[in-house]
């Protein structure tokens, strides 16, 4: 497996992290970076590497952004199941970001369509995440390091990661979103 260049943390950073100065466990710590990059992605809600999003809500209304930071000026789509189930896209909406979670306003004199009863009755697509890891704030680094360093020494055990938690949770903490209603 091949990291993606654009990871805010590379396989040569984590391997000075762990004192590792051999190839042989590569595969592995790569796996590690990954997963400890889509654990704080999904404890945030901050995109750290830049790619497309699709989330599907109820209803207009429910349409909550998590994730941050969310790029505006490239594709942003909104597709919606009419009344009579059939897919449609609509246009006169714009995405606010100015507080998390974003949401969305209609455009000056429109109104939203009748949609249909369903789960996915509306799916918005966008582009999220950091330009580049430079970009990355070092909080975030820091917390990817420590949980590939945990699972790194703590891969043949089942012993607690508290402290790591902890640890991580106090660097990421002016990042957390607040739970959504």
């Amino acid at each position: 497996m091949a990291l993606d260049p654009n990871e805010p943390v590379g396989l040569d950073a984590a391997k000075l992290h762990l004192r590792v100065d051999t190839d042989d466990q590569d595969s592995a710590i790569e796996g590690y970076i990954l997963a400890a990059r889509r654990r704080i992605e999904t404890r945030t809600g901050h995109i750290l590497l830049r790619r497309e999003v699709t989330r599907s809500y109820a209803s207009f209304d429910a349409v909550k952004v998590r994730e941050f930071p969310i790029v505006l000026d490239e594709a942003l789509a909104l597709e919606y199941l009419d009344a009579a189930s059939a897919s449609q896209t609509f246009t006169d909406f714009r995405l606010s970001t100015a507080t998390r979670p974003g949401r969305l306003y209609l455009a000056s004199g429109a109104t939203w369509p009748g949609i249909a009863t369903a789960d996915d009755a509306v799916t918005l697509t966008f582009t999220a995440g950091y330009e580049d890891p430079d970009a990355v704030p070092a909080e975030f680094k820091e917390a990817i390091l420590l949980l590939v360093g945990h699972f790194f020494e703590a891969r043949a055990t089942a012993e607690p990661a508290q402290a790591v938690q902890d640890a991580v949770d106090y660097l990421l903490v002016d990042y957390r979103l607040p739970a959504l209603a």
